[in-house]
């Protein structure tokens, strides 16, 4: 099939863990080998020799714009040096935050690829495209090189975040349980209703409670909670609060708080 490997950093662990998790979920990547390299001064070499060894590779970074100029400098050693060895077979996939508001400036950087917007269904599924060398032009939520020109192939559909896991149990790459995804406020100034839907999302309690009794059996026990608005959870509106549905989700992890370490905590941010 190929490898992936997500280059690190202290910053993007936990969209890295949700991206795992969601290729986890999906059948057609059970024997896909996953790296985890930190953006340091072995990633090329790392980068190298798996590229040498002939498979299909995609080497996938996510990145807010504070980071751009650490990225943009490791992008460089690395075309760099897969040009001087004649290595074609690495495709290099950008998303996040940045690459997300501003695709094409992303991708005259150095990046084949760029993910905009959510990325659970649409990065496994551009894997699939990329590991079986077929078209990218149909498939929702890119912009990528076509020949010299930059191509953008519209908006994904939203995901329902319930279809997807918070985190990665296998690969063991652990992150806050994302209950609430969207705003309706819609400030001018933010990307968060423009990519993730003025409509807010909420993952079902049933589904909280499942991933936290899975993150507890596989022996992981910092358990946090991530959304917009702590108040919003279960709200149609997103600005009303859902007190029947607060309520619910605070009595069904009750039972778990005592047995975790830390605290069940809101926590606002990636």
């Amino acid at each position: 099939m190929g490898a992936l490997i997500f280059v690190r950093t202290y910053y993007n662990a936990n969209s890295v863990a949700a991206l795992t998790g969601a290729l986890e979920a999906d059948r057609r990547f059970s024997d896909l080998a996953i790296y985890f390299l930190w953006d340091d001064a072995d990633l090329v070499r790392q980068v190298e020799e798996l590229a040498e060894g002939g498979e299909r590779l995609v080497v996938a970074f996510s990145f807010a714009t504070a980071d751009v100029p650490q990225v943009a400098e490791a992008l460089g050693r690395l075309r760099r040096s897969l040009h001087h060895k004649g290595l074609a077979n690495a495709t290099l996939v950008a998303g996040g935050p940045h690459p997300s508001g501003d695709p094409e400036g992303t991708l005259e950087i150095g990046f084949d690829v760029v993910v905009v917007g959510e990325g659970e269904r649409t990065f496994p599924d551009l894997l699939a495209r990329l590991f079986a060398k077929d078209s990218l032009i149909d498939l929702p939520g890119l912009a990528f090189w076509d020949g010299r020109q930059v191509r953008r192939s519209g908006r994904a559909p939203m995901v329902d975040i319930d279809a997807f896991p918070p985190f990665a149990i296998r690969h063991t790459r652990f992150a806050p349980v994302e209950i609430s995804r969207g705003c309706p406020y819609a400030c001018a100034f933010c990307q968060t209703p423009f990519f993730m839907g003025g409509r807010m999302r909420h993952r079902s309690v049933e589904s909280v409670t499942h991933w936290v009794r899975e993150a507890m059996g596989a022996g992981y026990s910092y358990l946090r909670f991530v959304t917009p608005d702590a108040f919003a959870y279960g709200s149609p509106d997103g600005r009303t609060p859902n007190l029947e549905a607060i309520e619910r989700l605070l009595f069904e992890m009750a039972w778990f708080e005592s047995r975790v370490k830390g605290r069940m905590e809101p926590f606002d941010g990636f």
